[in-house]
């Protein structure tokens, strides 16, 4: 039986970049790409994140209230709620007074037409929905038009594309992009909305509070909607992009959002304005959301947080108030405080996910990390592997880019692990302090690892298998080692045989 909470998504790409080729990349729990440097791991990232911030955008269409011009077929509905009969039908069963009636509410137009408004609405969505995703994608890839995100390489294909779907249950949609232009189909209706959907029964103590229950019935309506719109698409919605800058944006956090703003004031003063990629203002933005007493993050997160510093940073990521602007963040270490900009380069690095855990997560989102092994120790890359498998057993889904063999091995690990009892993995991973009091493991269905290969001159994805009995061996480490290997042989031979005196050849 799967113990796989999420739904996958899965993406296909051909002629996307620097990427030739990625066949049925399923967006698991816990994803790794891996591979060597500039072979577009972190192109697909930022394209999974880039259409996650265009989902979050279509989500408007559903707030009526915060986009100009919601369509002729949404102000049907909302009229439609809005202008609702009512049927007076007997007392509430645990009505305080005798006087209080149950008022069923009943959509005043034919079940026919409701299922037309609904139907149009669709349409309406989808065209809503692709154009905020188009303009996502593009903008994290500063382009004007997604056609020019053509392949820097020769292949037999025509233009670039992409499809990402997601079929689960009721759930069936898929995003394609071909030749630069992008279609959504969907099979169900993001809202779910049935016929029956748009009739309440609410209950009300006199007609003079008419008003006030359209209104109340109107809200209802939009909250179902949008919660059945969450549903679907939480998975991929809900995503936070940690980049491979983040050590040193962390560092600097205050002095980028401060010139970024001085620009801004500035403009036709001759000075240059600071401009950023999205992904960096992403990441900028979400330090600016941190409130140093709070947050919307759950236990679950704050916990996770506590065993990443416990585990790792061995002190605390503390981010404290200022009277204006962003909190200030230190290293605080038994009676030692340190602002985070003269901390080790590992605080650093794993301060970011601290903080987002404990002041911004919730169970059920996606972290996306690029390279979660930077400035880490091969013995801190393990805990901070274990660290991730520890999210996906709470309920996050991750994403990661990678070159270290430590981290995937160590993952890998956690599969061979799964089928051990609970006291014979913690005995034998052998984690540490702190993290040896956890149950970690994950299982084949929860784990994608796909390599990057580009020894043809371009990128071809591919799925690397992945089970309790698979120890994963990267080729691309391998060759690293065998050519060291043999260098370190070379160099011992040549000293050997008399070709080297006092650090220079022998004449």
């Amino acid at each position: 039986m799967s113990s796989n909470p999420h739904k996958d998504l899965m993406l296909n790409v051909d002629g996307f970049g620097p990427i030739a080729e990625a066949k049925n990349v399923v967006i698991k729990p816990m994803t790794v790409f891996v591979g060597p440097s500039n072979t577009g791991k972190s192109y697909l990232a930022i394209l999974l994140y880039a259409i996650s911030r265009g989902l979050k955008e279509a989500n408007n269409f559903v707030h009526w209230n915060r986009f100009d011009q919601p369509s002729e077929n949404f102000r049907k509905l909302i009229d439609g709620v809005r202008d609702m009969t009512h049927a007076v039908t007997g007392p509430r069963p645990d009505s305080r007074r005798g006087d209080e009636e149950l008022v069923e509410y009943d959509w005043r137009e034919t079940s026919d037409e409701v299922l037309r408004v609904v139907s149009e609405m669709h349409s309406d969505w989808i065209e809503f929905a692709t154009t905020s995703i188009s303009k996502s994608i593009a903008s994290f890839f500063e382009v004007t038009q997604l056609n020019e995100l053509a392949p820097r390489f020769k292949v037999p294909h025509e233009g670039t594309g992409f499809k990402l779907c997601l079929h689960h249950d009721r759930v069936d949609w898929e995003l394609v992009c071909n030749d630069g232009h992008l279609n959504i189909a969907s099979a169900v209706f993001p809202y779910l909305l049935l016929p029956e959907s748009v009739s309440w029964t609410l209950a009300v103590e006199d007609s003079a509070r008419n008003t006030a229950l359209n209104d109340f019935t109107r809200y209802h309506l939009l909250q179902s909607m949008n919660a059945s719109f969450g549903a679907q698409f939480n998975d991929l919605e809900h995503a936070t992009y940690f980049p491979a800058a983040r050590s040193g944006i962390i560092a600097t956090h205050r002095t980028l959002n401060r010139n970024l703003v001085a620009s801004v004031y500035n403009t036709g003063s001759g000075r240059e304005i600071v401009q950023h990629n999205r992904i960096i203002n992403d990441f900028l933005e979400n330090l600016l959301q941190i409130e140093p007493y709070g947050g919307i993050s759950d236990k679950c997160a704050r916990n996770l947080a506590e065993i990443l510093e416990n585990a790792l940073v061995n002190g605390a990521i503390v981010a404290d108030p200022v009277e204006f602007g962003q909190p200030d963040f230190f290293y605080s270490q038994q009676n030692l405080r340190i602002p985070l900009n003269r901390s080790s380069s590992m605080v650093t690095e794993l301060a970011p996910i601290v903080l987002f855990l404990r002041h911004l997560l919730r169970v059920g989102e996606t972290l996306i990390i690029e390279e979660p092994e930077a400035h880490l120790h091969p013995s801190a890359q393990q805990k901070f592997a274990a660290v991730l498998a520890l999210l996906v057993r709470n309920g996050f889904r991750v994403l990661i880019t990678t070159h270290s063999h430590y981290m995937v091995e160590q993952i890998s690990d956690f599969v061979a692990a799964s089928h051990l009892s609970p006291e014979k993995r913690r005995e034998l991973l052998r984690l540490g302090p702190v993290l040896e009091e956890e149950d970690i493991y994950l299982n084949e269905d929860e784990v994608g690892v796909y390599g990057f290969d580009n020894s043809s001159g371009s990128t071809i994805v591919k799925n690397i298998p992945f089970d309790e009995s698979f120890a994963y061996v990267p080729e691309d480490h391998n060759q690293a080692l065998t050519e060291q290997f043999n260098r370190n042989v070379r160099i011992m031979r040549a000293q050997q045989n008399g070709h080297s005196v006092n650090g220079h050849d022998a004449e």
